[in-house]
């Protein structure tokens, strides 16, 4: 009888549209948690799939890490360079808006396998150096995209949270608790065109399928608008009107050091590297000074550090037709950069001893 009364209690109190909605969000989370390729857009696959690997405690030799315009190198082709059997994983990851993202993921990745790396790579965050687009602390962190990667337990263990942080509000709150659906489906189902909406997660379930496979045979690859190419008109996308403004946004990310002292402590080379700009955009920036803003920092960094270098490509630019967007280079241009970038990871490995 008293039981009955607390269920009465319970429900005058709370809404059953709420209760509802919990259960909901709830079960759609385990679901996609479990047959991520149906319904994931291509940031929570390539998520879910790192976040996998980085808890297996298979080794690496050589670990990969970057934004999303590094994930098109093929890990598996750069184990096998000179004729080595080298585990070689990319972990570049698309963009969290938080500085501190290399960081924690190295931190991450330590944490979880038993043997570290004997070499880590780290490709050249434009975002994080320029400013644009980044967040000095959490408050701004796409909290969706970033739980899937960081579990509850590394995040209250293992980061450093400044007193009276938001943070858990931000990361947990209950509008980031439902998955990452794609945006196309969801529109056809809101206008009830029903048959859009099931033969597109048939194709979006194919897809997925695909990418994750892909993921799987090279080692962490993974394309944005691969075929799609690049006008001439949109390289120059957010970038500042002056040199002036652009230089007052410049700031050293101190997260990048962090990372390099962190690799230290566990006897691991760090070497930064370049990827592919479009030429209009390689030459504005250049105008603009960032070239050798990047130049000098790394110099720095090499004259402070015994475990850090610089692999500089001079001049790292290709033409529009190799990117699908003014970030992202397309198939082609991912074929072209892996294959040169092939001949310089030999040289790395060299001077790594490797």
């Amino acid at each position: 009888m008293q039981n009955n009364s607390f269920i009465s209690s319970f429900k005058s109190r709370v809404p059953l549209g709420l209760i509802l909605a919990v259960v909901f969000i709830v079960t759609v989370e385990l679901f996609v948690r479990s047959t991520i390729g149906f319904v994931a857009d291509r940031n929570t696959l390539c998520l879910e799939y790192k976040y996998n690997y980085m808890n297996d405690p298979k080794p690496d030799d050589v670990v990969i890490f970057g934004l999303s315009r590094s994930m098109v190198l093929d890990g598996a082709k750069l184990g096998k360079v000179g004729g080595r059997n080298l585990s070689v994983f990319n972990c570049s990851v698309p963009n969290l808006d938080t500085s501190q993202q290399f960081y924690l993921l190295l931190k991450k990745y330590l944490s979880t396998k038993p043997i570290p790396p004997r070499l880590v790579m780290l490709a050249v965050p434009q975002e994080v150096f320029s400013g644009y687009n980044v967040a000095d602390d959490f408050s701004r962190v796409r909290a969706g995209d970033f739980r899937r990667i960081f579990d509850p337990l590394f995040m209250l263990l293992n980061v450093d949270m400044p007193e009276k942080s938001s943070f858990l509000k931000n990361i947990y709150s209950l509008r980031n608790i439902v998955p990452t659906f794609n945006f196309r489906g969801l529109i056809a189902l809101h206008l009830k065109r029903w048959r859009q909406f099931f033969s597109g997660l048939g194709d979006l379930a194919t897809r997925n399928s695909a990418i994750i496979s892909q993921l799987r045979a090279t080692g962490g690859q993974m394309f944005y608008n691969e075929d799609e190419e690049l006008m001439r008109e949109d390289a120059l996308a957010g970038l500042p009107p002056s040199r002036e403004i652009f230089l007052k946004s410049l700031r050293p990310n101190t997260y990048i050091e962090e990372f390099i002292q962190l690799a230290r402590m566990y006897s691991i080379k760090v070497v930064m590297f370049d990827t592919p700009l479009p030429a209009p955009r390689y030459y504005r920036l250049r105008d603009l000074g960032y070239i050798d803003y990047i130049r000098s920092f790394m110099g720095n960094l090499t004259r402070r550090y015994d475990n850090f270098s610089y692999f500089a490509i001079q001049d790292i630019y290709y033409k529009c037709e190799f990117f699908g967007d003014w970030s992202h280079l397309n198939r082609k241009g991912a074929a072209r950069f892996n294959k040169e970038f092939a001949v310089y990871f030999e040289k790395i490995l060299q001077e790594a001893g490797m």
